[in-house]
Parts: C-alpha cells; structure tokens; sequence
C-alpha cells in the first residue's frame, strides 16, 4: 500500500507489517517529518497521489518509510531495512542502493577432497602386495621341490613355465610305480658278475622321472652284505632318460654289477 507525506508530498510505499510495529507512526525519508501513515494509506498508487492538499501534478518520489519510537515523535528509530524501491517520473521502478547490497551475498567455494586422504589407503595396498609377494618368493625358495610334486598344483605350474620358456622338473611319484616283474641272477657272460633286471609301470597320471634304484643283497641270515644306488644313467641302455617314464608306460631296468665276494641268498631293492 501508499502512504504520502503531509509535510513535503513525498510517496511513501509500507507494508501492514511495517504500520503495526510502531503503531502507525512513520517518519519521512525526505523532509524526517513524523506523522501517522494510517491516516494516509490507499491501496493503489494513484489514490494517495491525489489528496487535495498536494500542490502540482508532478509525480512525486517514492521513498521508504522510516518508523518513529514511542517515547516520542521526535525521535526516530533507525530506518527499515527492508529494501524499497524509486517510482522516476517514467513509472518504472530501480532498486535501491539498500536492496542491491542485500541481494548480492558471497557465494562459499565448496573444498574439493583432499588428495592426501587417499594416501594411506594406497600405501596400505603397496605394502600388502609387496609382503605378499615376499612371502611367495620365501615359500616357493623353501617348499619347490614339494610343490612342484603337488598335483592339483603342476597343470598350472606347466602352463606357467611354457609361458616364460622354463624348465620344470619331472613329476615324482614313486608309489604309481608298478613292479611288473623282477629277478636277480649270476651275468651270463661273466663268472665274477650278476645282472638284475627290473620292469615298472608308471601309473601316476602324469610324466614322471626314472628312479633311481637301492639294491640290497643278503647272505643267508639275512644279513646285507653289499648295497648300491643306480641312477637311471646305470641301467638305461637307450637315450630319453629326460623325457621320463610316459603315463602308462612301462620299461625294463636292467643292471650289471661285480657280485659280492659273501655268497647271496637273497636281495631287497627300493625305488628313490
């Protein structure tokens, strides 16, 4: 609504909020009259230009009310600080230098996260895998020849080692050795010799190395009276002794020595 000054014809734009804080009483921004805006209020414009006692038609400005205190008239509190607007003598209404201020607030910068708190989680990553990977390198240095002969572990090792073109020991399995026949008797071509000739199967179901072979010879007590280990280099007459015994493939060990200067009644013999 519109309330005009008294004193000095200036327009004045006020809220009913404004008229009930100090009761109606208002001071002019122009001319610091204090006088009752109530007594002066129209809803329209153009209604509280028109009181008879304006003089002239010019279009008067509009200014913001200021509120008089109730101890007296002639002491007035601050103005408000409710942004107001200018009516020009065109009709168009410009913001004051008061709104412009309250409408104009700092806009915050938002902090970006910090990279520095993603740093322990990255050394703590590090260091896992490098003691993981020390770990590995301890096992595999102390443990080879076991794991090596693991068979839910050697088709991926085998992949492993075609991959980067390295050598894998034979697979060991001496229990899937089966002893076809065996026999031990005096060399048929030299009296101071004596011949013991072995055949195995492997049954293991992978490619494993020959063993080597611990023979026993006892007396009649069943004392040993000689022992010696053969490598496959002493019995196999033919080459392939790096490829292995296939699976499934047997052969035919055959092994000449120096007989013993005791008589032998009998003989034990272990695969190594």
């Amino acid at each position: 609504m519109y309330t005009g000054c008294p004193m000095c014809s200036t327009l004045l734009q006020v809220t009913e909020e404004q008229l009930a804080i100090k009761h109606g009483m208002v001071r002019c921004g122009h001319c610091n009259e204090v006088f009752d805006a109530s007594d002066h209020c129209h809803e329209e414009m153009h209604l509280a230009m028109s009181r008879p006692d304006r003089d002239g038609p010019e279009t008067p400005e509009l200014q913001p009310p200021e509120l008089a205190q109730d101890s007296s008239q002639d002491e007035v509190a601050d103005a408000i600080e409710t942004a107001s607007t200018e009516i020009g003598a065109d009709g168009e209404s410009e913001p004051t230098e008061r709104a412009s201020e309250q409408a104009s607030e700092p806009v915050p910068w938002e902090q970006a996260p910090s990279r520095a708190s993603s740093m322990p989680t990255f050394r703590f990553v590090l260091w896992s895998v490098a003691l993981l990977v020390l770990m590995a390198g301890q096992l595999w240095h102390f443990e080879r020849d076991q794991i090596l002969q693991m068979p839910q572990w050697r088709p991926y090792l085998e992949r492993v080692a075609q991959t980067v073109h390295l050598e894998m020991p034979l697979y060991k399995d001496r229990a899937a050795l089966t002893i076809i026949s065996r026999e031990l008797r005096q060399h048929p071509d030299q009296a101071h010799a004596m011949r013991f000739r072995l055949t195995i199967q492997n049954q293991a179901p992978y490619r494993q190395s020959y063993p080597v072979v611990r023979l026993s010879l006892n007396d009649e007590q069943q004392q040993v009276v000689a022992r010696q280990d053969f490598t496959p280099r002493d019995y196999l007459q033919t080459t392939g002794i790096e490829e292995g015994l296939a699976v499934q493939a047997s052969a035919n060990l055959t092994i000449d020595f120096i007989a013993p200067q005791q008589p032998v009644d009998g003989f034990l013999f272990d695969l190594i």
